[in-house]
C-alpha cells in the first residue's frame, strides 16, 4: 500500500511549508495535504477487496476522474509521530485523535446505510 501510496502521488504534501506549534506542551507539525479523489477511492477499493471486504465493490472510481482533489491538514505529533488530527474547511469536518494503543468503543449507528446509498450520496457532491 504504501508503495502504491507513493508510486500514484494519491497524497501531495509541501513539507518544507510545514507549520510548527506548541499545543497541550507537544510539538506538532501540520501539514496541508493535497488527495487526489479518483487515485484515492480506487486504492481504497482495492485495499477493502484484498480484505475480503465487499462493501466498496459498486463504487466506480471512474465517477470521481473529474472531481478536484480533497484538500486537508493532517497534524501530527512530533515526538510520538502519531497522527493528531485532520482537517478539511471545506467540508466543515475536524477530526482529533488520543489514546493510541487503549481499547476504543464504537457504537453501531443507528440508522446505517447501504454501499448503494453511500455512493448515491457521494456522487451528489
Amino acid at each position: 500500500m504504501v508503495r502504491r501510496i507513493r508510486g500514484e502521488n494519491i497524497y501531495g504534501t509541501s513539507f518544507d511549508k510545514a507549520k510548527k506549534e506548541r499545543k497541550d506542551g507537544h510539538l506538532q507539525y501540520t501539514y496541508d495535504v493535497k488527495i487526489q479523489t479518483i487515485l484515492y477511492v480506487r486504492m481504497m477499493k482495492d485495499f477493502a477487496r484484498s480484505l475480503g471486504l465487499h462493501e466498496l465493490d459498486q463504487v466506480d472510481p471512474n465517477l470521481y476522474q473529474t472531481a478536484e482533489p480533497l484538500h486537508v491538514k493532517l497534524i501530527v505529533d512530533a515526538q510520538s509521530r502519531q497522527l493528531v488530527g485532520v482537517e478539511n474547511k471545506q467540508a466543515g469536518y475536524k477530526q482529533t485523535y488520543q489514546g493510541y494503543g487503549l481499547p476504543l468503543k464504537v457504537e453501531v449507528p443507528k440508522r446505517p446505510i447501504s454501499s448503494a446509498e453511500l455512493q448515491r450520496r457521494l456522487t451528489e457532491l
